[in-house]
Formats: C-alpha cells, sequence, structure tokens
C-alpha cells in the first residue's frame, strides 16, 4: 500500500491536478467510463509496485482516460485523460517510457 500511495503521489506531479485528485472505489471508477464515457478497457499494464495501469479508450479513441489500481485495496485513481490516438500514446509513452 505505502508503494501505491508514493506512485500516485509522484503521478500527482506529472497529471493534470483535476486527474490526480480523482480516487474512489475502483468498480465505481470502471463503471462510470464505461456507462458515462463509452469507454473500455484496452490495456493493462502491471507496474512495479504491484498496482496495475489500466488504460481505457472509446471506440474511435475520441476520449481515453488512464487509471492506476491498487489491487489489495481495490482503489483506483485517475492520473490522466484526454482525446484522440496520438495524445493517448504520448501519455502511455509518459507513464511507461516510450517503446523501446
Amino acid at each position: 500500500m505505502k508503494l501505491f500511495v508514493i506512485f500516485v503521489i509522484l503521478v500527482m506531479f506529472a497529471a493534470p491536478s483535476y486527474a490526480a485528485t480523482k480516487c474512489t472505489d475502483a468498480d465505481i471508477i470502471r463503471t462510470d467510463l464505461t456507462a458515462k464515457y463509452n469507454e473500455f478497457l484496452v490495456r493493462s499494464i502491471m507496474l512495479p509496485d504491484v498496482s496495475i495501469l489500466e488504460v481505457y479508450a472509446s471506440n474511435n479513441r475520441l476520449t481515453w482516460s488512464i487509471i492506476v489500481v491498487d489491487p489489495s485495496e481495490e482503489m483506483a485513481c485517475m492520473v490522466d485523460y484526454g482525446g484522440g490516438q496520438n495524445a493517448l500514446t504520448a501519455a502511455i509513452d509518459e507513464y511507461l517510457g516510450p517503446p523501446t
């Protein structure tokens, strides 16, 4: 849990402040992304601290969201959101580094 908290604090400085403050039950965020924004899980990545980075996007990538989930607590924080494939690729690269 400590590593997850540290990760979220670090992400807060890299992501828009609105996004970094949106933490709640993971199922609530997942349901809202699907129901309100028609976004679905397109990528799930295990991070070194055992949290999970989940990428949600609409079918045409007009909107997307990135959340970080602490599986032990089933809590999630919205860390980034936006629109367009290029912006999504840039956001993923920001958190994970560009592909090698």
